[in-house]
């Protein structure tokens, strides 16, 4: 298998939020079950870095964005192509480094990659993704440290905070570091938000404590006001509308039980209306 990944995947194209098409190369149902037995009984008791917030248990993008709540000043930067960055050799250092022989090591890291390189949609390259940069976390964490600032990455979102005034010295600094490991940086997602602008942390305001943004929030209630005087027209958006519910649970339980309350009773309608066909 690991000689002919490319027999074990399906690829397609989904569209980005933003514009442009990221490519996910799913792996098919057996490949999927070894790299979900490697996952969780190889890659997940490795040591990553501390600042790593994404891919690990206990971890959200609430605590990544936790990390930057009240600072002056923040720059967020973005890895272009995180996985596919990735290389085979470094596949290797990683599993060579956990202690498999060569033979192993190299069975090893054809199972989790194709054509070379992590695949989007393995789930496995999370996991590999965090060890290989875990030391460029650890180099990141010191010059922020140097500067007196706040340094945390949630996947491939990087962000720095504090009373530093960032500069293009600072993003050509990290820049170097991250060139240095593999990586680049996406130029047109870096952004600096100075003192009084409204700080966004992966998609979390942190000016105080981090949550959606309002505009979020309002749709969400509004959303559910209708859902809760017309449940027969959700009955086909009940995961959806748990997924909501879950998510605003982790920063507003009270407004969240609301929901779920809602999600409820628009499940019993759809019950009712079931046994009726």
């Amino acid at each position: 298998m690991e000689k002919h990944s490319d027999k074990y995947y399906r690829e397609f194209p989904i569209k980005k939020r933003k514009g442009g098409v990221r490519v996910i190369q799913a792996p098919r149902r057996f490949m999927k079950l070894i790299q979900r037995w490697l996952l969780d009984h190889v890659l997940a008791a490795q040591p990553i870095s501390d600042r790593a917030m994404g891919f690990r248990k206990g971890s959200s993008i609430f605590r990544h964005a936790s990390e930057h709540v009240g600072n002056r000043n923040l720059l967020c930067l973005d890895i272009a192509d995180f996985f596919p960055s990735v290389k085979r050799g470094q596949v290797d250092q990683v599993f060579g480094g956990i202690g498999f022989p060569k033979t192993v090591v190299r069975q090893l890291s054809g199972l989790c990659t194709i054509r070379g390189r992590l695949p989007q949609g393995a789930p496995t390259s999370p996991a590999i993704a965090n060890l290989v940069f875990a030391s460029c976390d650890d180099e990141l964490e010191q010059l922020a440290s140097a500067w007196g600032a706040t340094y945390s990455r949630y996947a491939d979102d990087l962000a720095f905070s504090g009373s530093l005034v960032f500069q293009n010295e600072h993003v050509d600094a990290i820049r170097e570091h991250i060139q240095k490991h593999g990586f680049a940086v996406n130029a047109t997602k870096t952004r600096w938000i100075g003192s009084g602008g409204r700080k966004v942390v992966t998609g979390l305001v942190v000016n105080s404590a981090p949550k959606p943004p309002r505009e979020w929030r309002r749709l969400w209630r509004a959303t559910f006001d209708r859902a809760s005087k017309h449940p027969h027209e959700y009955t086909g958006r009940l995961a959806v509308l748990g997924g909501i519910a879950s998510f605003v649970n982790q920063f507003d339980p009270v407004t969240a039980e609301r929901y779920r309350t809602i999600v409820a009773r628009i499940a019993d309608v759809r019950t009712r209306l079931s046994t009726l066909e």
